[in-house]
């Protein structure tokens, strides 16, 4: 338990939009699931793209 990482994400409803608070989520779960299959290295980055992608994935299901 000591190893497992904490997300903790403040959101504040008023100053953001639904999918900036929605990106950030989707940031950290990607960063702890890469954490979760060892991925994390030193030259580890995430992919500024790949949050827009499951973002937009889910907005057009969640309108369907």
């Amino acid at each position: 338990k000591e190893n497992i990482p904490r997300i903790c994400l403040p959101v504040r409803t008023e100053h953001s939009s639904i999918e900036e608070i929605l990106t950030s989520f989707i940031e950290a779960i990607t960063d702890y699931y890469a954490w979760l299959c060892n991925e994390i290295h030193e030259g580890y980055g995430q992919n500024v793209n790949e949050a827009e992608e499951i973002l937009e994935v889910y907005l057009h299901w969640r309108n369907e």
